[in-house]
């Protein structure tokens, strides 16, 4: 019987296909919502397509610092309903034609009827919500629930996650393929492997196309047989099939 696969990233806001390639990739998705709050990442913001091409929106927080956890950084719910309305009209004004804006965006309204207290509480939402319009069954685990071992670092955190889980795989991006040894994961009985994205190219509102935008491009523009086809796009190799350090990290950068 094929083991438990297992794989472990940040919280972002809608990122882009690759996460979620990943996530169909493995069984059990964990989350790190309890490390350092990183700014300018994607934790609270990505890009769309408009006309003006890749356009970024930003989710606003309150008091976000990088000596907060992420689950500790909160949305500022003053701002956030006047936020949410406006980018209901970029959506509009980029995805109104698109194939299945109605549906996506009933989607969002149900997500951001109210403000969620923190940003990692609007992303796990989020997660869920677009692992189901992908028709995924990853479950979804956020480290500040369970594990208990935020004290540990890198390498021997994962381990340590996986040892608890019965992980059997763990998967990572190619970007983190420096981070991890392959030796000290067999070590432990644990398969080491590495997603690698194939960008196949899809009907969006504007040409010519533009890639790694959020996830959101994806659903607005892609019924569910396409969406299949582009999510399945991905291979996982062993790290000796990787040759240089140019690969994307999660975040789609």
């Amino acid at each position: 019987m094929k083991g438990l696969r297992l794989a472990i990233a940040q919280p972002y806001l809608f990122p882009y296909l690759g996460y979620f390639q990943l996530m169909r990739a493995v069984d059990r998705w964990v989350v790190y919502d309890d490390v350092q709050y990183i700014k300018s990442g994607w934790i609270n913001r990505n890009q769309i397509r408009t006309s003006a091409g890749a356009t970024m929106f930003t989710v606003p927080l309150a008091g976000a610092s990088s000596s907060k956890r992420i689950c500790d950084v909160e949305i500022e719910a003053r701002s956030f309903l006047a936020w949410r309305d406006k980018f209901y009209k970029t959506l509009a004004q980029a995805y109104r034609l698109a194939p299945c804006y109605r549906e996506v965006l009933a989607g969002l309204e149900s997500l951001f009827e109210t403000a969620p207290p923190t940003i990692a509480a609007l992303d796990l939402a989020a997660l869920r919500w677009v692992r189901d319009q992908l028709g995924l069954s990853t479950e979804i685990v956020p480290t500040s629930a369970a594990y208990g071992n935020a004290e540990l670092r890198s390498q021997e955190r994962v381990l340590d996650i996986c040892r608890r889980e019965g992980a059997q795989t763990y998967v990572n991006a190619m970007g983190g393929a420096a981070l991890y040894d392959t030796a000290t994961f067999a070590e432990h009985g644990i398969t080491l492997r590495f997603h690698r994205m194939q960008v196949v190219p899809y009907p969006q509102q504007y040409a010519p196309f533009v890639s790694h935008l959020s996830v959101l491009d994806v659903l607005m523009n892609l019924g569910p047989e396409e969406r299949t086809r582009v999510l399945a796009a991905y291979e996982l190799v062993g790290s000796d099939a990787i040759t240089d350090g140019a690969h994307p990290s999660l975040d789609g950068e």
